[in-house]
Parts: structure tokens; C-alpha cells; sequence
């Protein structure tokens, strides 16, 4: 994009154009060229089969052009999109409401008449662990709370190869088990909201604890590998320029910057050099020198007795170290400012984001999940509401 700089006729125009936008491994980044505005929008996409790890989102948009000065707003810097990995575990996790409390001499004979009623249930390798807790800290003080953890060992046997499935169908046998178990899991989801009252509510020791339906709640839950954070129901390692925060993968500070994949910290800059922004991958980004400021103290002696007594003598200071750092933490405190405010409209843009590109909800056809090919024996002519499906997209997750 031309730019004149001068309005002299007899200079010539200097062309300033746009850097080149930071784009990472695994992306696909699009751009339009808005000539109506003279400015350039791109967005990020990822490529078929790669995944952005939690806590790694793009910004709805990238603009650059005169508007912005020829700088890229909100940053230059994408994220990653990254090979996904198989979790170690795979599960669901159902939380229930009883609308009175449940005492402790009761809690383990509620939780065993609760988990009798899935003994029929076809999952033979599947664990349940479940916990009552009594809600003494909440508006809802006289009532207990009951949750139920089902999950799957996966065996991790080979490679998903997400990208083939995706694109041709081709499924490994890693896939293949890690389709399966998403569809016990909603199957347990399934069968728990269609059956809810006759599962959670039980009579112990003459006493009926009954629930309320609508405090019913699921999420899905995943368990990964030490090193690996989530990534929209899967696993992933962390890309470079950020370190592992589980189970999240957070950019570097400025300041420090990561080469590698995988990582749980971000390495310093070299003394007295420091990174323009945050994410940095490798340390040439460590381009720019600290100012550093020193500051002077001036001393001025007088004398009023002529005679030389030195009673009156007065020594008058002035300390410029005081003055320059009243000025010092002014100008930061604008920065700071500044700062914030930028950061909290990036904030903002990065809320306003749509949540990963892929998750398990795309991965699986929607065949594998329906009632009418499911495995279990239970309400099969049933069309299962919605929310009954196990949520990938605000997933729960452990480590191993």
C-alpha cells in the first residue's frame, strides 16, 4: 500500500507497507485486502487434523494499514495449531442436587443404592467414582450435592491420525478406541438424563432422598499425559513461544522466549535485553537493550559568617535523584495505564473469540453418537435430549 509521507511535489513517495504477519506451524491464515478502508484483515484458521491447545486462542481479527499506523492490532503474533494427541482418559462426570441434606451416616448408602442402578449398563472397563458433599457454604445450605465420575482407561496404542480421519474417514485402531469410548460416555450421559428420578432417587433407612431434576449438569472429562495440556477434548503439547500451565499452554512472559515444544518453562533473555512482546519462540527476539537510568545529586556550600566561624554555615541540596524519580514512576504509571487498557480491549477480542476449531463434537460422525446405533440396551427408541451430551467443549481436566 502506497503512502505519501511528504506533500512536496519534487519528493518522492515512499511506499510503506505492512510487516509480515507472525504466522505459526499448523495454520492456515486468510487475509482480505479492504480497499474501501485501505486496511488489511486476516484471520486464522487451522490446518485439517492440527488443534489450538487451551489457553491458546486466536483474535477474531488481525488488522493492519494506515488506520493502524502499518502496524499489525492486535498483535503480529498467532498462535499455533498443534498435532493432537489421545488422552489417557476419557470420561464424564454427572453432578446432582438432593433437595434436602444428606447426612454423613446416609452418604454411603445413598451413593450405593445410586451406583446398583448401573450395573446394566454396558461399559466393562469403565471405573466410577462418586462423592456426596453437603452444601453448607451456599444459599442452598440444606441440601447435598452427589457426583458420579465415570471414565475409560485409553491404551494409547498408535497414532489417532486425525487428520485422515477428517479428511477421508480413515479410521486407526487408536481412533477407533478413542471413538468408542466417546460413545459410552454419552451413552452413561444419555441413559442418567432419561432415567434421572429413578436413578438418584432412593429411600435409606426409611428416609426418601429425592432430587431436582433441573440441577442436573454434565461435563465431559480428560485425563492427559504429564507434559501435555488439553486441547478441545483431546491432548496436545505445547507449542513454541509458550510453556505448559496445566491445563493450559500460556505465552511467554516478555522478557524470556521458548524454541521448543513441550515445555513447562520460558528461558531469559540474555542480562540487559528483553522481548517487544509476549510469545517469543526464539531468542533473536531478544533484540532489544533495557535503558537503564542514573541519576545525580548536586551539592551546593555556602558560608554567611565572613569570619570564617562556620556557625551559620548552610549546605543547600538539591537531589535530582528525587526529582528524577518523581518523573520515573509518572511515566510508568501512564505506561501501566496504557498497557492495561490495551490489554483489557485485547481481552475483550479474545473473549469475543469463538472457542477451539476442533474439538470431539466435529471429530465424531454424528452416527457414532446417536441412539439408534448405540451399544447400550436402554431407551434406544428415544430421541435423547441435548444437553444430555457429554460437553468436550468446556472439559474438565486431570492429569495422570
Amino acid at each position: 500500500m502506497p503512502f505519501d509521507r511528504f506533500n512536496g511535489s519534487d519528493v518522492a513517495l515512499e511506499t510503506i507497507t505492512c510487516p509480515i504477519l507472525n504466522k505459526k506451524y499448523g495454520t492456515i491464515v486468510t487475509c482480505i485486502d479492504k480497499l474501501s478502508e485501505y486496511d488489511m484483515e486476516c484471520n486464522l484458521t487451522c490446518e485439517k487434523g492440527k488443534v489450538l491447545t487451551n489457553g491458546q486462542r486466536p483474535y477474531e481479527k488481525y488488522k493492519c494499514g494506515p488506520k493502524t499506523g502499518y502496524i499489525w492490532e492486535p498483535t503480529d503474533k498467532m498462535p499455533a495449531c498443534v498435532d493432537a494427541h489421545v488422552p489417557d482418559k476419557l470420561g464424564t462426570q454427572v453432578s446432582v442436587r438432593y433437595t434436602d441434606a444428606v447426612p454423613d451416616s446416609d452418604a454411603d448408602n445413598v451413593i450405593s443404592s445410586v451406583e446398583q442402578k448401573f450395573i446394566g449398563l454396558k461399559c466393562d472397563t469403565c471405573q466410577l467414582k462418586s462423592t456426596i458433599v453437603s452444601n453448607n457454604e451456599s444459599k442452598l445450605s440444606n441440601s447435598s450435592t452427589l457426583t458420579l465420575q465415570f471414565s475409560k482407561q485409553l491404551t494409547g496404542n498408535g497414532d489417532i491420525a486425525l487428520t485422515d480421519y477428517l479428511t477421508n474417514g480413515t479410521e486407526t485402531a487408536a481412533m477407533a478406541e478413542l471413538l468408542d469410548t466417546f460413545s459410552s460416555m454419552n451413552e452413561i450421559a444419555e441413559f442418567i438424563q432419561t432415567n434421572s428420578t429413578s436413578i438418584f432417587d432412593v429411600s435409606v433407612g426409611g428416609v426418601e432422598y429425592t432430587t431436582d431434576s433441573s440441577s442436573i449438569s454434565f461435563a465431559g472429562t480428560v485425563t492427559c499425559a504429564d507434559g501435555y495440556a488439553g486441547a478441545g477434548g483431546l491432548c496436545a503439547q505445547c507449542a513454541t513461544g509458550t510453556k505448559l500451565k496445566f491445563p493450559d499452554c500460556v505465552s511467554c512472559e516478555i522478557g524470556t522466549y521458548q524454541p521448543l515444544e513441550g515445555q513447562s518453562e520460558c528461558l531469559p533473555c540474555p542480562d540487559g535485553y528483553t522481548t517487544s512482546t509476549f510469545g517469543a519462540s526464539d531468542i533473536s527476539e531478544c533484540a532489544f537493550i533495557i535503558q537503564s537510568y542514573s541519576s545525580t545529586v548536586s551539592t551546593v556550600t555556602g558560608k554567611d559568617d565572613k569570619n570564617g566561624n562556620g556557625e551559620d554555615d548552610k549546605t543547600t541540596v538539591l537531589v535530582v535523584a528525587l526529582v528524577v524519580c518523581v518523573i520515573v514512576i509518572c511515566t510508568i504509571a501512564v505506561v501501566a495505564f496504557v498497557f492495561w487498557k490495551k490489554q483489557a480491549r485485547r481481552r475483550f477480542a479474545r473473549n469475543e473469540t469463538a472457542g477451539s476449531f476442533i474439538s470431539l463434537s466435529m471429530v465424531l460422525p454424528e452416527t457414532r453418537v446417536t441412539v439408534e446405533n448405540a451399544k447400550s440396551s436402554f431407551n434406544k427408541e428415544l430421541l435423547v435430549p441435548a444437553q444430555a451430551k457429554s460437553s468436550y467443549e468446556n472439559t474438565i481436566y486431570g492429569t495422570s
